[in-house]
């Protein structure tokens, strides 16, 4: 008996509704919504009238005198109601302040909710992309896989006419060859739903981490510890390559780009 795959296929509209309900995090930020408003109404009551209901009950026992003098001035139960109506009038400002601070908090419960939800939304669309980036690439390696078998078919042809060396169906091969490691990799990760790896996350990944170990220290550099310390830091560590990424895009934020300023003409040094 085959067993049945876990796959739910959902339309991009479907799967950010699924998120935008089920999240713990939206739940979070409702919870902290739901506070806030308390907070608010909290505040607010303050400066309203209160009224005050205060109630006393008092049981005399019975006793000789109250059965002499009469059951008039030995009664058994009383009861007394008082009600009380207050309005504060002038606290120094504190109830206009504490009100204003619970409607400050509750803004900013609404923008970290808005914030979340647009963080969750962006995060499943990228997760989307991401899959059908995957899948394209899939398509890219195995079409380059075929344009290479045939090439190979080619040469051999070739070459047992006589028309291609042996070096020529050697570097076919090796082509061929050198083409099954990434197409390996693109269908693992389209199976396993990574995130596929790009050479500007690795490059840039690469130099936030050339400068973390020593800036342009020699004896820190990467052509010191080999290519085996670039690939298990950089390549084999998705998840530590996409924080070196981020850590470098935060680092350059709003700094500019001196090659496309060179680009476009302008030389920072003759402008000094």
């Amino acid at each position: 008996m085959s067993q049945r795959a876990d796959t739910v296929r959902l339309s991009i509209g479907d799967a950010v509704t699924k998120v935008l309900r089920e999240s713990d995090e939206i739940r979070i930020g409702q919870a902290q919504l739901d506070v806030t408003d308390a907070q608010v109404t909290q505040a607010r009551a303050a400066g309203l009238p209160a009224l005050t209901l205060r109630g006393n009950y008092t049981q005399v026992t019975r006793n000789a005198r109250a059965t002499i003098v009469g059951q008039i001035f030995g009664q058994n139960y009383n009861y007394t109601s008082t009600f009380a109506l207050t309005q504060p009038v002038f606290q120094g400002g504190r109830i206009w302040a504490a009100a204003r601070a619970a409607g400050d908090t509750r803004s900013a419960s609404r923008s970290t909710l808005a914030e979340t939800r647009s963080q969750l939304t962006l995060e499943a669309h990228q997760t989307y992309l991401t899959s059908v980036l995957a899948r394209e690439l899939v398509v890219i390696q195995e079409r380059n896989a075929a344009l290479a078998d045939a090439r190979l078919t080619q040469v051999v042809q070739l070459e047992r006419a006589g028309r291609a060396s042996r070096y020529d169906l050697l570097k076919a091969r090796v082509d061929r060859a050198n083409l099954e490691p990434a197409l390996l990799q693109a269908r693992s990760n389209l199976a396993l739903g990574k995130k596929p790896l790009l050479m500007r996350e690795v490059l840039t990944a690469m130099i936030k981490a050339h400068e973390i170990q020593g800036v342009i220290a020699l004896e820190n550099s990467f052509n010191r510890v080999g290519l085996d310390h670039v690939k298990r830091r950089v390549v084999d560590d998705a998840g530590g390559r996409c924080a070196l990424h981020e850590r470098l895009l935060f680092a350059l934020e709003g700094e500019p780009d001196p090659w496309a300023e060179r680009a476009a003409g302008v030389d920072r040094a003759q402008q000094r």
